[in-house]
């Protein structure tokens, strides 16, 4: 991943700007308050940055849900190549023991660890540890 991008993307999690939500990119609830996956967040970083993702907002159900790109549960195309990743629903390795989460030595989908209950400060944690080189 490019560095200057994590970089960015990791303060954003560490932020509070945004609220952790889960199952989709980016949701908004009964009270049109917005949440986001941590892939999501990416997704609205790389907007600011204007990269050119078509965020459009879907009436599924009842609740309005955020498309980028047509895409609801993992990155577009146009988002992951200028992150630098290669793949749509990136995965972190690890070589410890995460106590605090319950993670063993794996290899987990940031999809699923936003899903299951590792907060945005623990992946950005993880990010720094794994992916930033120092």
């Amino acid at each position: 991943m490019k560095q200057e991008i994590l970089k960015e993307w990791i303060d954003a999690l560490r932020s509070g700007d945004y609220q952790q939500g889960e199952g989709q990119l980016c949701a908004y609830d009964e009270d049109e308050d917005e949440f986001f996956c941590c892939l999501g967040v990416l997704c609205e970083i790389a907007a600011r940055h204007g990269v050119p993702v078509n965020k459009t907002i879907s009436h599924n159900d009842g609740n309005p849900v955020v498309l980028y790109d047509d895409k609801k549960d993992f990155l577009p195309e146009v988002v992951r190549v200028w992150a630098g990743l290669d793949h749509e629903n990136p995965s972190i390795s690890y070589d410890h023991d995460n106590e605090e989460l319950g993670l063993e030595q794996m290899d987990r989908v940031l999809s699923e660890m936003n899903d299951e209950g590792a907060s945005f400060l623990n992946i950005a944690d993880l990010l720094e540890e794994e992916w930033l080189v120092k």
